[in-house]
């Protein structure tokens, strides 16, 4: 009995030791693999970060208080440099660790370390091709052109095969998570005996996924003479979009959306409008907030600023509300919309003066009457700018007969009446 207690012992001590050598080589395999997962978005995330320092550089008008030297001709168009020295200052190759950026703090990430040579396991920086479109700076000459797009070229020399998994999944995934847009990546291949040549045959990455067929004769041509290439362009939000897509630097060190009574940056909004002749008519459907620096941006043909909100109301009943222009960049014109907010028949006990006081009975009380509502043909709202003042007045059709005993007058006009309150919007445009 011992001698088989003995035995079951020792099975037990064998099949555990089998148990948990499987463990660790589970385990083992577990971390190992997991380690090369945070390579791989380790190095997705450096080449997201180098693309986006590219277009950032690229969008500067100035750089250390000089014109910036890619703005300044219309010949160049790509840039291929191994170790990024176009990316660096030119100070920046002589001595010292990091760029020197001069008085403007704004600058210091816009430039890599002077040490930088990008490399990263599998995956080289190649170059840069930039797309110029012509512009002339409206205070510097230097400038004949600004920047509308930049491919970034990674070279990929792992297994073909695993270029999908390796490279641009991950890197997709890593500017998904800094809100870029992975539509325009693209996987070309490189033939390497031709310098700066990018083959026409371009697949996007939703070709890849989705179409196996499309998939394996692209890869079918990748051979040992050919070394595949992530072409990365990034598609942007937010502040590097507004710089970058159709945008001008109209003026250094502003904020896109500015408050001008404030004097600081603040979230504003930008709107869709039509031109009727003289008037200008909001669209309300599409109206969207806007919270991210920048300087201008292109809408429908037309260089703009986003639009500056205000809530007004005609505080001294009868007169026109002036409200003060915004300063606008040279070359743009101040231009001025407004829309009804609220407004309340009884004009003589409303008050919409303040945040706090907007209190209405919204009917007209006299001589002990329960009130009644009154009728309204039609509100409109009219504004002339002089002298960099907008002056805004309003116009209240009451429907005659209605209230006779109102106290307002029947079938009357009613001009800038105090319960009338509305929304003012401001933007600067060519």
């Amino acid at each position: 009995m011992r001698k088989y207690q003995q035995g079951v012992g020792l099975l037990e001590a064998i099949l555990a030791s089998a148990v948990l050598g499987m463990a660790l080589v589970a385990a083992g395999s577990y971390y190992k693999r997991e380690a090369e997962l945070m390579i791989k978005s380790s190095n997705a995330f450096d080449v997201i970060e180098l693309s986006s320092q590219i277009q950032r550089y690229a969008s500067l008008s100035k750089i250390n208080n000089r014109t910036n030297p890619i703005l300044k001709d219309n010949k160049a168009k790509e840039f291929k440099d191994a170790d990024l020295k176009w990316l660096k200052l030119e100070n920046c190759l002589t001595a010292g660790d990091v760029p020197t950026t001069g008085n403007n703090n704004d600058l210091q990430d816009q430039f890599i370390a002077c040490d930088a040579d990008y490399r990263k396991g599998d995956l080289s920086y190649f170059g840069s091709q930039f797309e110029f479109s012509t512009y002339v700076h409206p205070s510097n000459p230097e400038i004949q052109r600004q920047i509308k797009q930049v491919v970034s070229y990674f070279q990929y020399r792992g297994m073909e095969r695993a270029f999908i998994g390796d490279a641009a999944g991950y890197v997709i995934s890593e500017a998904k998570k800094k809100g870029f847009s992975a539509q325009d990546y693209r996987i070309v291949l490189i033939e390497p005996d031709r310098v700066g040549y990018f083959e026409s045959n371009v697949i996007s990455y939703e070709e890849f996924i989705e179409n196996p067929s499309a998939r394996e004769n692209f890869l079918l041509k990748a051979t040992k003479d050919r070394t595949l290439a992530l072409a990365v362009s990034l598609a942007q939000t937010g502040e590097i979009a507004m710089q970058r897509d159709g945008s001008v630097a109209f003026l250094e060190d502003t904020e896109l959306c500015w408050d001008t009574a404030a004097g600081s940056a603040k979230s504003c909004l930008s709107v869709r409008y039509d031109t009727v002749g003289n008037k200008t008519e909001l669209d309300l459907k599409q109206i969207d907030v806007v919270s991210a620096k920048g300087l201008s941006f292109e809408s429908d043909g037309k260089t703009k600023t986003p639009v500056v909100s205000t809530y007004e109301t005609f505080q001294d009943g009868g007169r026109a509300k002036t409200i003060n222009a915004i300063e606008c960049p040279t070359g743009l014109n101040n231009r001025f919309a407004a829309v009804v907010s609220s407004f309340s028949t009884a004009g003589q006990n409303a008050n919409f003066s303040s945040e706090s006081a907007k209190d209405s009975q919204g009917t007209t009380q006299k001589d002990g009457s329960k009130g009644s509502h009154a009728l309204l043909s039609g509100i409109s709202l009219n504004w002339t700018l002089t002298n960099k003042v907008w002056d805004v007045t309003a116009s209240i059709g009451i429907e005659s007969g209605i209230l006779p005993t109102s106290g307002i007058d029947s079938g009357s006009l009613l001009r800038n009446p105090k319960s009338l309150s509305f929304i003012a919007f401001q933007w600067c445009e060519n």
